[in-house]
């Protein structure tokens, strides 16, 4: 939790507070504007995916230690739960507008809503469909609150 809380610490500081995250979102929500305004976008880009490497693999190991073994397929189906913990959290498919306070108050409503459907003794199965539907909800209502924005998912 502690070590959760620092990384949201740091990446809230990075985006908001440093002109590489203002190109990070630049990037993210329009490439060929951010490349015109001369946003170095390339180096942006290689950089967006040493974060995301990097954190990836410090959340392997976390969960590796919480199980007390090593394995690739330890977090299989998990992809589903990090994009819903994003979409949730307010971040638009589209791109462009992050917000990290937002994708912590999603990742705590899906661990709420997991760990109430496994008190309950709901099937894992029936644990991914609502959440598959509460991911549909999500977007959704993003799509009713800005109809003029055209989607692009790339």
């Amino acid at each position: 939790m502690l070590l959760a809380l620092g990384l949201a610490l740091i990446f809230f500081l990075l985006l908001g507070q440093t002109p590489y995250g203002r190109h990070i979102l630049a990037t993210g929500s329009n490439l060929v504007s951010a490349q015109r305004v001369g946003v170095q976008t390339t180096f942006v880009l290689w950089g967006v995916f040493a974060i995301v490497g990097t954190t990836a693999a410090l959340s392997g190991l976390v969960l590796s230690a919480q199980v007390l073994t090593g394995n690739g397929r330890l977090a299989t189906g998990l992809e589903l739960s990090a994009i819903a913990v994003v979409v949730l959290g307010g971040t638009p498919l589209s791109g462009g507008k992050a917000s990290v306070n937002g994708t912590l108050f999603g990742s705590l409503l899906v661990a709420v809503m997991n760990n109430g459907l496994n008190l309950l003794n709901i099937s894992i199965f029936y644990q991914n469909i609502t959440l598959g539907l509460l991911l549909l909800g999500a977007l959704a209502f993003e799509a009713i609150r800005m109809p003029g924005r055209k989607a692009r998912f790339v």
